[in-house]
C-alpha cells in the first residue's frame, strides 16, 4: 500500500509540475517502445539504478551517460561522444549538483549564467539530433554536503542549489521542453534527506531511486506514446564464458578506449611500445576509467583462471577491478575490488600505503582469481564477469603509471600455465674465485672446468647453514629475459639460497631460491633442472640489477652440491627455416652445399637474408664449417 501511495503521489506531482501532461499523449507524440533513451548527467545518474528501471518499464534501449562529479561544462566537452554518437530518441539531462558547488570556497564550479547557457545549448543540440530533450532537476541534498552552509552567501546549501533549480525550470519554460521536477517532488512529497538519500547526503537511497523511477515513468507515459503490442526490448546481458583455455585482456592498452574523467587534471600517453600511461597534472589523485558495457564484458570461470598484471609505477596508484555489470563510470553496485593489498600478499616486498601502491616500483605477476574475487561476486555456475578497470594516479604531477598488460588466462582446469620452453642467455655462475665471499660459516668451493660450481660444508664450519655470496652486478631486462634456469645436483645434504636485486627506482629486494622454484621456503633435497618465470616470481618487470646471490648447503662435513646452471633465459622461438636450407626447399641437400661454395668462390654471392639461413652453427659467420655441417647431415 505504501509503494502504491508513493507511485500515485509521484504521478500527481508530475502532472502538477508539467501542465502538458494533463492530456493524454498526442497521436503524433514520439513512440517510446524500442526507442533509445540517453540519461545524461552526473553521479546521481551514473551511480543509481533508476536509469535501468525506467528503460525496462518503458521498453526502451538505455545508454547511461552519467559520470560522477560532472558539471554542465564537462557535459559540453563530452556531448558528441556520450550523447550524439548513440543516435538517441530521448535525452534526459540532469545536472546541477556539481555546478553550484563552491569547491574553492569562493566560486561555483559553473556560475549561474554559464549553467543556463549550457542547458540551452544541450536543448538545441538534442533537437538538432531529432531527439526529444527532457530536463530534470536534482533532488535536495544534505546541508552538511557540498562544503556546508558557510560557503554560500544564501546561508544554506539548498538555498544556493535552488537558484540552479530555478534556472533549469526557466530554460525548460522558455524552450517549451519537458521538465521532470524531481526537486519539487522532494519538497512536496514529505521526503527527508535521511529516507531519500544515502549517508553521504547526496546520492539516492533505494527509496530515492524508486521515486525517481515512478516520477520519470509517470511523466513519460503522460507525454509520449507507448504500444502494448510492441516487442520487448532485450536489455544487454553478459556473454557466456567461452570453453577451453584462452587468454584475453580485461583492460586495453589503446589510449582511445580509456575515459579520463577530468581532462584538466590528468592526461594519457600512448607509448611507443604499445603500452598506455597516465599522469596527473595537479599532484592529486585523478582517475582513468575503462568502462565497457555489460555485453562487452568478459565472463570467465573463477577456478582455474589467473590474472596477469604488468604495470610500472613512477607515480603512486590504486587499481580496481569491476565485476558483473557495474563499471568505474556506472557504479550502481559495489562489485569491485582494489588490487593493492592482494598484490602485497603475493609480493611481500611491494611497498604500499593504505590502498595505494607507492611510487618507484613495478609489478609483474600472476594471481589466481580465487584470491581476488569475493565469493559473493561469483555466479552459481562458478563464473564472474569483468566489466571495467579504474586506475588512480596519486602524488607528484607528470609522473606516469604505465599499463603493459592486464589479462586473464583460463586453463580449463586448476593448474597454473606452464613455463614455456626456454633457452639460456647469460650464465650467472662465477668465473673467478674473486667473485666469491664467505658469508656465513665456511664453505669449500670449486669452479669446475665445465663452468659449474661445487660447494661443500667445511669441517671447521660450526654454522648449520654455511653460505657464500657471489657478486654479480648484472643488469637484467626482464622484458627480454624474464626467465631463469636453475640446475644443481646434490651429493648429500640439502641446499637453498637467495637472489638480491635492485629495481630501476633503487628499491631493493630479495627472494629465496626455493620460493622461486616451489613457491615455499622448504629446502631442496633432490636435484633440480628447471626454468622459472623470474619476472613473475619477483612481481616486477622492466630492468633490475642482480647485485649478488647467496648459496648455502646444509648437512654434515663434506656434504656437497654442484650448480650446473644459474642463468638468465628467454622463451625459445622455433626458427622459421632449417639452418643450411639455402634454396628453401624444406630440406638439406647437395644443392645447398653447392650454393654456399659458389658464395665462397665469388661465383654467385648470397644475399643477406640467405646468409642468415646459411649460418648453420649460429656463430654469426658463414664459412666452410657450415658447409661441413650440411655434408655431415647428408651422410647421416
Amino acid at each position: 500500500m505504501k509503494k502504491l501511495f508513493s507511485v500515485l503521489l509521484c504521478v500527481l506531482l508530475t502532472l502538477s509540475i508539467v501542465p502538458a501532461a494533463f492530456a493524454a499523449p498526442a497521436a503524433d507524440a514520439p513512440l517510446m517502445d524500442g526507442a533509445t533513451l540517453v540519461t545524461f548527467g552526473d553521479s546521481i545518474t551514473a551511480l543509481s539504478t533508476w536509469p535501468q528501471s525506467v528503460a525496462k518499464n518503458l521498453n526502451m534501449k538505455l545508454v547511461n551517460s552519467g559520470i560522477g562529479g560532472n558539471t554542465t561544462a564537462h557535459g559540453m566537452a563530452r556531448f558528441d561522444r556520450d550523447v550524439a554518437a548513440h543516435n538517441p530518441d530521448f535525452v534526459i539531462m540532469c545536472f546541477a549538483t556539481n555546478d553550484f558547488y563552491r569547491a574553492d570556497g569562493v566560486n561555483p564550479r559553473v556560475d549561474l549564467a554559464t549553467y543556463k547557457a549550457n542547458l540551452q545549448t544541450f536543448v538545441e543540440k538534442v533537437r538538432n539530433l531529432g531527439a526529444e530533450p527532457i530536463l530534470m532537476t536534482p533532488p535536495f541534498i544534505s546541508e552538511g554536503a557540498s562544503g556546508g552552509p558557510s560557503l554560500y552567501p544564501e546561508g544554506t546549501v539548498n538555498g544556493a542549489l535552488d537558484k540552479y533549480v530555478a534556472a533549469m525550470r526557466e530554460v525548460a519554460s522558455v524552450n517549451g521542453v519537458g521538465l521532470i521536477d524531481i526537486h519539487a517532488v522532494c519538497d512536496n512529497g514529505g521526503y527527508t534527506v535521511s529516507n531519500f538519500l544515502v549517508s553521504d547526503g547526496v546520492h539516492l537511497s533505494s527509496q530515492g531511486n524508486q521515486v525517481y523511477t515512478d516520477t520519470i515513468c509517470a511523466f513519460m507515459n503522460n507525454t509520449y506514446r507507448s504500444d502494448a503490442s510492441a516487442p520487448r526490448v532485450e536489455q544487454p546481458t553478459a556473454p557466456k564464458a567461452e570453453p577451453g583455455a584462452w587468454t584475453k585482456p580485461i583492460a586495453p592498452t589503446d589510449l582511445n578506449e580509456w575515459l579520463i574523467i577530468y581532462p584538466d587534471t590528468m592526461y594519457g600517453v600512448q607509448e611507443d611500445d604499445g603500452s598506455v600511461s597516465f599522469a596527473n597534472t595537479n599532484g592529486m589523485w585523478p582517475e582513468a576509467h575503462y568502462s565497457p558495457t555489460i555485453d562487452e564484458g568478459i565472463t570467465a570461470p573463477v577456478k582455474g583462471t589467473y590474472l596477469t598484471i604488468d604495470m610500472e609505477f613512477e607515480a603512486g596508484s590504486n587499481v580496481a577491478l569491476y565485476f558483473n555489470g557495474p563499471n568505474p563510470t556506472l557504479t550502481y553496485a559495489s562489485t569491485y575490488v582494489s588490487l593493492t593489498k592482494i598484490l602485497k600478499a603475493k609480493i611481500p616486498t611491494l611497498q604500499i600505503s593504505g590502498d595505494d601502491i607507492l611510487p618507484g616500483q613495478s609489478v609483474y605477476t600472476t594471481l589466481p582469481l580465487e584470491d581476488i574475487v569475493p565469493s559473493s561476486f561469483i555466479a552459481a555456475d562458478g563464473t564472474v564477469v569483468f566489466t571495467g578497470v579504474k586506475i588512480f594516479v596519486v602524488g607528484a604531477a607528470n609522473k606516469k603509471v604505465t599499463l603493459r598488460e592486464l589479462s586473464i588466462t583460463t586453463t580449463d582446469g586448476t593448474e597454473v600455465p606452464e613455463t614455456p620452453v626456454c633457452t639460456d642467455v647469460d650464465s650467472l655462475l662465477p668465473t673467478a674465485s674473486s667473485q666469491i665471499v664467505q658469508n656465513n660459516g665456511v664453505v669449500d668451493f670449486a669452479i669446475n672446468t665445465d663452468g659449474s660450481l661445487t660447494i661443500a660444508r667445511d669441517e671447521t664450519s660450526e654454522i648449520a647453514w654455511p653460505s657464500i655470496h657471489v657478486t654479480v652486478n648484472k643488469t637484467i631486462d626482464l622484458n627480454k629475459t624474464p626467465y631463469m634456469h636453475l640446475a644443481f645436483t646434490p651429493a648429500r645434504g640439502s641446499a637453498n639460497g637467495h637472489l638480491f636485486y635492485t629495481n630501476a627506482y633503487g628499491t631493493t629486494g630479495s627472494i629465496q631460491l626455493s620460493q622461486l622454484v616451489k613457491g615455499d621456503i622448504n629446502d631442496f633435497t633432490e636435484a633440480i633442472d628447471v626454468y622459472v618465470d623470474l619476472a613473475k616470481a619477483l612481481g616486477t618487470s622492466g630492468v633490475i640489477t642482480l647485485t649478488h646471490y647467496e648459496l648455502s648447503v646444509y648437512g654434515g662435513y663434506g656434504d656437497a652440491l654442484t650448480w650446473t646452471a644459474l642463468a638468465t633465459a628467454e622463451e625459445y622461438v622455433e626458427p622459421d627455416h632449417i639452418p643450411g636450407d639455402v634454396n628453401g626447399n624444406g630440406k638439406l641437400d647437395t644443392a645447398d652445399a653447392t650454393a654456399m661454395l659458389r658464395h665462397f668462390n665469388g661465383t654467385k654471392p648470397l644475399d643477406d637474408a640467405t646468409l642468415a639461413v646459411a649460418d648453420c652453427n649460429g656463430d654469426g659467420n658463414v664459412n666452410t664449417i657450415d658447409v661441413r655441417y650440411i655434408l655431415k647431415a647428408l651422410v647421416v
